[in-house]
């Protein structure tokens, strides 16, 4: 997942944003972010507005973060997350302590917590630092459980190998 500094930083119009969150958050969520998905963020106050229509890197942030937490939670519970992070930090520092934590905890080999030690997590209180660790390994985890299910799905289609 990119820190905030790469995500585009022009304008963007609702076609590009939909394409840019797409391929950031389709291979985690498995499903594609529409317009009509982005303007219901918009309105329920999840996403800021656009500027003349175009779309900045924190309205970015703001999608893919709001694309990959509705697969854990209501999209209440994403907004009183979302706003417990940027009431202590930036945007930009809440997407990227959730950026690095999630990149972390996908290429962690066990199951154990991931130190964050960047400035960005050390000026979080424990508790953002706890939330933002449980919802990262909580995607990463049901990540691997839909590749296993979808290994037993494919393995019961093609049934048990021949002797």
């Amino acid at each position: 997942m990119p820190l905030f500094a790469d995500l585009s930083d022009i304008g963007l119009y609702m076609d590009q944003v939909i394409s840019e969150t797409n391929r950031y958050t389709m291979m985690v969520t498995g499903t594609e972010v529409t317009k009509s998905m982005v303007n219901s963020y918009v309105k329920q106050g999840l996403v800021s507005r656009p500027d003349k229509k175009r779309y900045g890197r924190t309205q970015l942030a703001q999608i893919i973060l709001v694309t990959l937490l509705k697969t854990l939670y209501s999209l209440d519970v994403v907004h009183h997350y979302l706003t417990t992070l940027t009431a202590e930090l930036s945007w930009e520092e809440a997407y990227d302590l959730w950026v690095q934590a999630y990149n972390a905890q996908a290429a962690a080999e066990t199951d154990a917590a991931v130190p964050l030690t960047t400035p960005t997590a050390q000026s979080a209180s424990p508790a953002v630092r706890e939330l933002v660790h449980l919802a990262t390994k909580a995607l990463v985890a049901q990540r691997v459980s839909d590749a296993l299910v979808q290994a037993m799905y494919t393995d019961a289609d093609t049934g048990p190998a021949e002797k």
